[in-house]
């Protein structure tokens, strides 16, 4: 029998809906434009809230993630996959399968590590007549690192993700690098040449290189193994972005929601006030991995991660 769920309102005004059908429970959700960490938090409150069998993201309007929300996009989809719910992506239109500039969606899956972490981890990848294309993004996603050298981005922001599964897509050296000196002048070249930053303090840069080295690090040792320490298939990746603070304030960034990350840009919004010259950008740099986390390591169970992402 079929039945009908009221749709429920939460966060922001976002609309969720779900349906019952022959199989199981499916829950809708249509990415804005520009997604934020605390949009993606609202979901994930969402899904632990009720027993989902499939989420569909509804792709239409979407075109990049905003302030650490692919690295919390990563969190939800694998903790999804782990409670055993299909994701998929819905598509507002058929996909073209020539050059990846023919379509925005190619630019988002192609060229954007948001796009290359929900291309990886969905079930199925549909336009609006149930044509599946996520085989084709897959092969599309590796010619594109192959031919960047492992690296995925374009303009404003630049990662290097690493696919912890059989036959994925190669990696950056940036990211595979473990050799703290070798990693630190692929981290300068991905840095200053790619988003053209004035020098900057070598001691500072070299501090920065050593957390985002020994970051990586962690995911190696944390992120790619389960707690019975087998090797599990995920995604690992290192991200910078630079951010226009006179496209985007630091007001906006900071958003509604209190989290150790707006805790951070409201500190550093009154430590720039304070200063002669407003600076005019902000790099963004995120290490991320979809493992079992640290806390779930600790306490020997998953459970850990039945609150929100913020709290892991």
């Amino acid at each position: 029998m079929l039945g009908k769920f009221p749709s429920v309102e939460i966060q922001a005004r976002v609309l969720l809906s779900f349906s019952r059908a022959a199989n199981g429970v499916t829950m809708r959700r249509r990415l804005p434009r520009h997604m934020s960490a605390d949009y993606v938090e609202s979901l994930n409150e969402a899904l632990a809230a009720t027993s989902v069998d499939t989420l569909t993201l509804d792709l239409t309007q979407f075109r990049r993630s905003r302030l650490f929300g692919e690295a919390r996009l990563l969190g939800v989809l694998a903790l999804a996959s782990r409670r055993g719910t299909k994701v998929h992506l819905a598509l507002g239109a058929p996909l073209p399968s020539a050059a990846r500039g023919t379509s925005k969606y190619w630019k988002v899956f192609c060229e954007s590590i948001s796009g290359l972490v929900m291309g990886q981890l969905a079930t199925r990848i549909v336009d609006p007549s149930d044509h599946d294309y996520s085989l084709l993004i897959l092969a599309r996603q590796a010619d594109a690192l192959r031919q960047s050298g492992g690296l995925i981005g374009s303009g404003k922001e630049v990662a290097g993700p690493v696919v912890d599964r059989f036959g994925g897509p190669p990696s950056s050296r940036v990211v595979t690098s473990d050799n703290a000196l070798g990693f630190t002048a692929l981290f300068r070249e991905l840095l200053f040449r790619h988003f053209y930053l004035p020098r900057l303090n070598d001691v500072l840069v070299n501090t920065l290189s050593e957390f985002a080295f020994e970051a990586l690090q962690n995911t190696r040792d944390h992120g790619t193994s389960d707690l019975d320490g087998e090797p599990i298939g995920g995604i690992r990746f290192l991200s910078l972005r630079r951010i226009n603070l006179s496209e985007e304030s630091l007001a906006e960034l900071i958003g509604q929601e209190s989290t150790p990350v707006s805790s951070y840009l409201e500190a550093l919004r009154e430590d720039l006030a304070s200063t002669y010259r407003q600076p005019d950008h902000l790099v963004e740099m995120t290490v991320a991995d979809s493992g079992i986390g640290i806390p779930a390591r600790m306490a020997g169970s998953m459970a850990v991660h039945a609150g929100a992402l913020a709290e892991c």
